[in-house]
Protein backbone atom coordinates (compact mmCIF):
# COMPACT_ATOMS: atom_id res chain seq x y z
CA UNK A 1 0.00 0.00 0.00
CA UNK A 2 2.83 2.33 0.46
CA UNK A 3 3.50 2.41 -2.91
CA UNK A 4 0.46 2.23 -4.53
CA UNK A 5 -1.14 5.75 -3.37
CA UNK A 6 2.33 7.67 -4.16
CA UNK A 7 2.17 5.58 -7.76
CA UNK A 8 -1.42 7.00 -8.16
CA UNK A 9 -0.89 10.96 -7.17
CA UNK A 10 2.59 10.78 -9.40
CA UNK A 11 0.03 9.22 -12.37
CA UNK A 12 -2.36 11.81 -12.08
CA UNK A 13 -0.18 14.94 -11.29
CA UNK A 14 1.34 13.84 -14.46
CA UNK A 15 -1.56 13.77 -16.61
CA UNK A 16 -2.53 17.15 -15.20
CA UNK A 17 0.61 18.34 -16.25
CA UNK A 18 0.38 17.04 -19.69
CA UNK A 19 -3.30 18.62 -19.72
CA UNK A 20 -1.83 22.21 -19.10
CA UNK A 21 1.02 22.34 -20.44
CA UNK A 22 1.44 20.11 -23.80
CA UNK A 23 -0.97 21.86 -25.87
CA UNK A 24 1.40 25.13 -25.61
CA UNK A 25 3.98 23.40 -26.37
CA UNK A 26 5.10 22.97 -30.37
CA UNK A 27 4.95 19.37 -31.83
CA UNK A 28 8.55 19.85 -32.52
CA UNK A 29 9.54 19.75 -28.70
CA UNK A 30 7.14 17.17 -27.91
CA UNK A 31 8.76 14.98 -30.30
CA UNK A 32 12.33 15.76 -29.09
CA UNK A 33 11.15 14.97 -25.33
CA UNK A 34 9.06 11.52 -26.20
CA UNK A 35 12.43 10.72 -27.86
CA UNK A 36 13.98 11.25 -24.81
CA UNK A 37 11.54 9.87 -22.48
CA UNK A 38 12.17 6.83 -24.93
CA UNK A 39 15.84 6.40 -24.20
CA UNK A 40 15.38 7.16 -20.67
CA UNK A 41 13.01 3.91 -20.16
CA UNK A 42 14.67 1.40 -22.18
CA UNK A 43 18.00 2.43 -20.66
CA UNK A 44 16.20 1.93 -17.10
CA UNK A 45 14.45 -1.28 -18.25
CA UNK A 46 17.57 -2.42 -19.07
CA UNK A 47 19.27 -1.96 -16.47
CA UNK A 48 17.13 -3.10 -14.07
CA UNK A 49 16.96 -6.67 -16.11
CA UNK A 50 20.51 -6.63 -17.19
CA UNK A 51 20.66 -10.45 -15.54
CA UNK A 52 17.80 -12.06 -17.80
CA UNK A 53 19.18 -10.05 -20.96
CA UNK A 54 22.51 -11.75 -19.98
CA UNK A 55 21.89 -15.55 -19.51
CA UNK A 56 19.34 -15.28 -22.38
CA UNK A 57 19.99 -16.92 -25.91
CA UNK A 58 18.39 -15.73 -28.65
CA UNK A 59 16.71 -18.91 -29.62
CA UNK A 60 14.67 -17.70 -26.35
CA UNK A 61 13.88 -14.61 -27.70
CA UNK A 62 12.88 -16.32 -31.57
CA UNK A 63 10.46 -18.42 -29.46
CA UNK A 64 7.94 -15.07 -28.60
CA UNK A 65 7.69 -14.70 -32.52
CA UNK A 66 7.50 -18.59 -34.10
CA UNK A 67 3.66 -17.62 -34.42
CA UNK A 68 4.00 -14.42 -36.45
CA UNK A 69 6.86 -16.25 -38.75
CA UNK A 70 4.66 -19.01 -39.37
CA UNK A 71 1.74 -17.06 -40.14
CA UNK A 72 3.63 -14.92 -42.21
CA UNK A 73 4.95 -17.67 -44.14
CA UNK A 74 1.47 -19.40 -44.97
CA UNK A 75 0.32 -15.83 -45.92
CA UNK A 76 3.14 -15.35 -48.51
CA UNK A 77 3.45 -18.74 -49.88
CA UNK A 78 -0.61 -18.38 -50.61
CA UNK A 79 -0.48 -15.00 -51.79
CA UNK A 80 2.70 -16.22 -54.08
CA UNK A 81 0.10 -19.49 -55.53
CA UNK A 82 -2.99 -17.25 -56.00
CA UNK A 83 -0.47 -14.33 -57.75
CA UNK A 84 0.78 -17.75 -59.89
CA UNK A 85 -2.89 -18.73 -60.84
CA UNK A 86 -4.01 -15.19 -61.83
CA UNK A 87 -1.06 -14.24 -64.32
CA UNK A 88 -1.05 -17.47 -65.90
CA UNK A 89 -4.76 -18.00 -65.85
CA UNK A 90 -4.75 -21.89 -64.76
CA UNK A 91 -3.55 -23.91 -62.23
CA UNK A 92 -0.70 -26.34 -62.34
CA UNK A 93 -1.18 -30.28 -63.10
CA UNK A 94 0.11 -33.62 -63.09
CA UNK A 95 -0.50 -35.67 -66.07
CA UNK A 96 -0.39 -39.21 -65.54
CA UNK A 97 2.04 -41.13 -68.55
CA UNK A 98 0.10 -42.96 -70.94
CA UNK A 99 0.94 -47.04 -71.42
CA UNK A 100 0.24 -49.63 -73.73
CA UNK A 101 -0.93 -52.53 -72.51
CA UNK A 102 -2.16 -56.07 -74.05
CA UNK A 103 -6.06 -56.41 -74.29
CA UNK A 104 -7.86 -57.95 -71.08
CA UNK A 105 -9.06 -60.79 -72.86
CA UNK A 106 -5.43 -62.37 -73.00
CA UNK A 107 -4.67 -61.95 -68.84
CA UNK A 108 -4.03 -64.92 -67.82
CA UNK A 109 -6.24 -64.90 -64.84
CA UNK A 110 -9.80 -63.18 -63.75
CA UNK A 111 -8.27 -60.38 -61.50
CA UNK A 112 -5.46 -59.18 -64.13
CA UNK A 113 -8.45 -59.12 -66.98
CA UNK A 114 -10.47 -57.10 -64.59
CA UNK A 115 -7.85 -54.59 -63.84
CA UNK A 116 -6.66 -53.96 -67.57
CA UNK A 117 -10.21 -53.39 -68.03
CA UNK A 118 -10.71 -50.45 -65.56
CA UNK A 119 -7.36 -48.72 -66.17
CA UNK A 120 -8.17 -48.43 -70.33
CA UNK A 121 -11.77 -47.42 -69.09
CA UNK A 122 -10.36 -44.85 -67.08
CA UNK A 123 -7.81 -43.93 -70.04
CA UNK A 124 -5.05 -44.44 -67.92
CA UNK A 125 -4.03 -46.92 -70.78
CA UNK A 126 -3.90 -47.77 -74.23
CA UNK A 127 -4.81 -51.66 -75.51
CA UNK A 128 -2.86 -53.06 -77.63
CA UNK A 129 -4.55 -55.59 -79.77
CA UNK A 130 -1.42 -56.49 -81.63
CA UNK A 131 0.60 -56.87 -79.17
CA UNK A 132 0.93 -60.77 -78.26
CA UNK A 133 1.18 -62.10 -74.75
CA UNK A 134 4.32 -63.89 -75.13
CA UNK A 135 6.15 -60.60 -76.17
CA UNK A 136 9.22 -61.47 -74.01
CA UNK A 137 10.22 -65.23 -74.43
CA UNK A 138 12.21 -65.57 -71.37
CA UNK A 139 8.77 -65.49 -69.26
CA UNK A 140 6.02 -68.06 -69.80
CA UNK A 141 3.03 -67.14 -67.71
CA UNK A 142 2.42 -64.14 -65.69
CA UNK A 143 3.72 -63.78 -62.14
CA UNK A 144 -0.03 -63.20 -60.91
CA UNK A 145 -1.18 -66.87 -62.50
CA UNK A 146 1.38 -68.42 -60.69
CA UNK A 147 0.49 -70.92 -58.22
CA UNK A 148 2.91 -71.22 -55.31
Amino acid sequence: MEFFLPSILLCIFAIGLSIAIAPNISPYVLTIVSAICIVLAVYHHYSLFSNEYRIMTWLDSAKAFAPYFLTGTVVIIAGGYILYILTTGKAPSISLPSSSIPPPDTATNFITKNIGRGLSSMGLTSIDRNKNRNDNSSLDESLLSKKF
